[in-house]
């Protein structure tokens, strides 16, 4: 069965505002690492918009990894230049999940729309292992976020469609829903990263960007 690249419509409407956004973060020759790829598009795409860049694919949910291949040969078909690796299954719930990076160096890990889908835990494992993958490096994140919100914005409200959301969200499953953003710069902090940038995007999305120190 030959391998179909998936696009979902979230894909379709975030992908554009996010690269627009990450432009003056990541630099020329960086290596990125993105967390919770599901069907692989957002990779595609970033590696288009920074061909000097490496990208290395991680899913937890191996049904999605034909997927991701299928981008991967795409984008290697149309710029054989550009660099998608194979992706990995990594789960950020095991705090030995950058073992299987077998000790490559990253500047940036990316994780769209994941933390809201996802137990605590996994956010904890994301910054401590973020913090084994090397010096000077960062995590990104983009999706929804709840009050109360990190300055300049400890004034803002909740969104109510992010609060309607995060409400489904727990319904469905106890361990997931919108987290404040605040308790997640408190985390990110505890693991020697700060929050350099808070961007709003559109459908009441943010990207958080943090800088080791």
């Amino acid at each position: 069965m030959s391998q179909i690249a998936i696009e979902t419509p979230a894909n379709q409407r975030n992908t554009i505002p996010i690269i627009k956004e990450l432009g003056p973060f990541i630099r020329k020759d960086q290596r990125l690492l993105e967390v919770a790829s599901g069907y692989g598009a957002h990779c595609y795409a970033l590696s288009k918009a920074f061909p000097s860049c490496t990208f290395q694919p991680s899913e937890i949910d191996l049904e999605k990894h034909d997927s991701i291949k299928a981008w991967q040969a795409t984008l290697q078909s149309e710029f054989p230049k550009k660099k998608i690796l194979p992706p990995l299954r990594l789960d950020m719930c095991q705090t030995r999940w950058p073992e299987q990076l077998g000790g490559s160096h990253f500047d940036w890990i990316i994780a769209i729309n994941l933390i809201h889908i996802a137990p605590w835990e996994a956010v904890i494992g994301l910054f401590s292992g973020a913090r084994s993958l090397g010096q000077n490096n960062g995590v990104i994140l983009y999706g929804p976020f709840l009050t109360p919100f990190p300055s300049p914005y400890e004034s803002l409200e909740s969104a109510p469609s992010n609060l309607d959301f995060s409400k489904k969200l727990t319904e469905e499953n106890p361990q997931w829903g919108v987290r404040s953003g605040l308790n997640v710069k408190n985390l990110a902090a505890s693991f020697g990263f700060n929050l350099k940038e808070m961007i709003q995007m559109p459908s009441n999305n943010w990207i958080f960007i943090f800088k080791s120190i």
